[in-house]
């Protein structure tokens, strides 16, 4: 998002674990111009947790979130500040693996994307209220989350300036690992590639003081059957990680896309056994 004179990275994420009676609401800034970041982390009581089977309908405390696969609208608030906004999906609908499946361990998950929405609002932030529009991504996921003390996985949604939208998962619970890329062009068309493991680039370690755990800053990406390598950075400060302990951050991409030169942007989600040696 810009607005103001500044970039912000803003993350508005609510889960409920089907096999855990687990309710939650996330909710980070990234002013990517200053360095200012603030992020929020809540347990929502079952009660109090409100989502539709009929529509696109889900409200709890601090966050609202309606509308339909044309428009959503949203308004969340966290003790340091509030979003309200309105997006518009621009492009087509990203199926994860073509077909919506993801293989998630040992279950299978269901996940889809809309990775181009028009976005417009208003941020309260860093004390002022900021006009701001840009662009966002839509994840919907479902299904069971396994998790064991030896799994971790890495997700990324990388936006290009070619127009492709990446969806890559790397997924591991020694000694497997299972990493694939799937690429939606601007013309409704996939490629669905193997990744190199990414913990094999991933490099610039930081440890974080509250939990102890480890997590690489910066990443390369390779698709060889895709002729893709791309250098991702966090952008912005290095400590966007949650209470529990997992990282939602901000990064900057740049390098080569099927021959072309390309940057873009994205969020990483790291969660689970990561360590500098992986």
């Amino acid at each position: 998002m810009h607005g103001g004179g500044h970039d912000f990275a803003i993350l508005v994420h609510t889960s409920r674990f089907p096999n855990a009676p687990q309710y939650s609401y996330y909710a980070s800034v990234a002013d990517t111009t200053t360095g200012w970041y603030r992020n929020f982390q809540t347990p929502i009581a079952p009660g109090d947790y409100q989502w539709s089977q009929t529509g696109l309908h889900i409200e709890m405390p601090g966050l609202l979130w309606t509308g339909n696969a044309r428009e959503m609208q949203l308004i969340a608030t966290t003790p340091w500040g509030s979003l309200t906004a309105r997006f518009t999906p621009t492009g087509p609908v990203l199926n994860y693996s073509g077909n919506a499946i993801v293989p998630l361990l040992d279950d299978v998950d269901y996940e889809y994307a809309f990775p181009t929405m028009r976005t417009t609002g208003t941020l309260t932030a860093e004390g002022r209220n900021f006009r701001i529009s840009g662009s966002s991504w839509l994840d919907r996921q479902w299904g069971p989350v396994p998790l064991t003390v030896t799994s971790r996985w890495t997700w990324m949604n990388l936006g290009l300036s070619n127009g492709d939208q990446l969806a890559l998962w790397d997924i591991v619970d020694a000694p497997a690992e299972h990493a694939w890329v799937t690429v939606l062009h601007p013309d409704g068309s996939y490629d669905l590639a193997a990744v190199t493991p990414v913990a094999d680039g991933a490099s610039d370690f930081w440890t974080s003081p509250a939990t102890g755990k480890t997590y690489p800053m910066r990443w390369r990406v390779e698709i060889p059957s895709l002729r893709t390598r791309l250098d991702v950075r966090v952008a912005g400060p290095k400590g966007q990680e949650f209470p529990n302990g997992h990282v939602e951050a901000t990064a900057t991409v740049s390098g080569r896309a099927e021959g072309g030169r390309v940057s873009g942007t994205t969020f990483i989600e790291m969660a689970g056994a990561w360590t500098e040696h992986h």
